[in-house]
């Protein structure tokens, strides 16, 4: 029996195959489409299968967005996608969609030493909790929990739950987003959209004039892209932008706040996993105590958090895991 394990977002699509007995990290094919030049993800599955002429069984798709009873409609594309409503090349007879935090989360059994950059050491506690937190265009996060015989993995939409500020500058964010907006959510400023909302706040509080070679690399792009120019800007060795600079300081004093919430509500003793663009994107100075100050900022929690163990993920997590997750289906099911 052979598997398709695809990872579908709104930019491109990644697809591979794989055998009964192969790694997941190992396909024996694999292929990148650009999404949006295609109608559905049936088109892109046929050409796949097309290609590679080889004896498909079972495809597994980790999707962007939530997936409520087997359907699933994607945040950047005009595609609804169904289990049941799939339009099944010959041969498959199983497809299954998961939602792509779920996907990362299962990628965690199976990553390598060299998938990961260790943060805090801490000491993990035997089958306890796992989390992944992924700061990306949105803001993910899901979970792994112990069943007694293995690892299970749990979609959240968590990033959605309301921003709750922990200092007085972040009091006054989320006062001048509320002009804007009815809800703020972590997500608001905690992710690729969120980030030139902070941006904003900060030259407008602090009466900062942008720099002309900031404001000419905004000009053109979606406004979520601008957090890549942002913190870029943030990161030069010399002469930095001093908005750029401080509205990466609020960032990371957010995102470990966050990210201590999310290790608290699933008591994640075992582990917590960054994944994403801009974890990979600012790996260079999440582990200089910005972070992990307001990550343990939790009162009586502080002690306990301080022993949780924080990896960033380094490798295309969502593939890797929905890959694992259909190959021990195809195991199962053999």
């Amino acid at each position: 029996m052979m598997l398709i394990a695809g990872d579908i977002g709104g930019t491109k699509t990644i697809l591979a195959a794989y055998a009964h007995d192969s790694s997941p990290s190992k396909p024996i094919v694999q292929r990148q489409y650009v999404s949006a030049q295609y109608p559905n993800l049936e088109t892109i599955t046929n050409e796949f299968l097309n290609e590679v002429n080889l004896p498909i069984h079972y495809a597994y798709f980790a999707v962007a967005g939530p997936i409520i009873n087997g359907t699933a409609k994607l945040t950047n594309l005009p595609w609804k996608l169904s289990e049941q409503g799939f339009q099944r090349p010959p041969g498959i007879f199983s497809i299954r969609l998961m939602n792509d935090l779920e996907a990362i989360a299962n990628s965690i059994p199976h990553l390598l030493p060299q998938d990961i950059q260790t943060i805090n050491t801490g000491k993990s506690q035997s089958n306890g909790a796992k989390a992944v937190i992924a700061p990306g265009t949105g803001l993910g996060q899901a979970y792994l929990a112990w069943d007694g015989h293995e690892y299970r993995a749990h979609a959240s939409e968590g990033g959605h739950a309301s921003f709750a500020p922990h200092n007085d500058q972040e009091v006054q964010l989320l006062q001048y987003l509320w002009k804007q907006m009815k809800h703020v959510s972590v997500e608001s400023v905690c992710s690729g959209i969120g980030v030139p909302n902070i941006y904003d706040f900060v030259k407008e509080s602090q009466q900062l004039k942008e720099k002309p070679e900031v404001v000419s690399n905004f000009e053109g792009i979606p406004r979520s892209e601008r957090t890549r120019v942002i913190f870029d800007e943030a990161l030069k060795a010399d002469e930095p932008d001093a908005i750029c600079s401080k509205t990466l300081v609020v960032f990371l004093n957010i995102l470990g706040a966050e990210t201590g919430n999310l290790a608290l509500k699933q008591l994640a003793t075992s582990g917590i996993y960054l994944s994403g663009g801009i974890a990979m994107h600012l790996r260079s100075v999440l582990g200089d105590g910005r972070f992990m100050q307001t990550f343990v900022e939790k009162g009586r929690m502080s002690e306990m958090l301080q022993q949780i163990p924080i990896h960033i993920m380094l490798t295309r997590a969502a593939l890797l895991g929905v890959a694992g997750y259909g190959l021990k289906e195809l195991y199962r099911h053999a």
